[in-house]
């Protein structure tokens, strides 16, 4: 493998790393409002 091939692959794992990281920011944010709704129908 040369430094062309070791980079194209740093270049995919990035690119997978931040879908990843907004994925897991949008599910977070899910998560966080369906909490909310929660406390929210909780109370008397």
């Amino acid at each position: 493998m040369d430094i062309k091939e070791i980079e194209e692959l740093l270049i995919q794992l990035e690119s997978k790393i931040a879908f990843q990281d907004a994925t897991i920011e949008e599910l977070n944010q899910v998560v966080t409002q369906q909490q909310i709704e929660i406390s929210r129908l909780k109370r008397p």
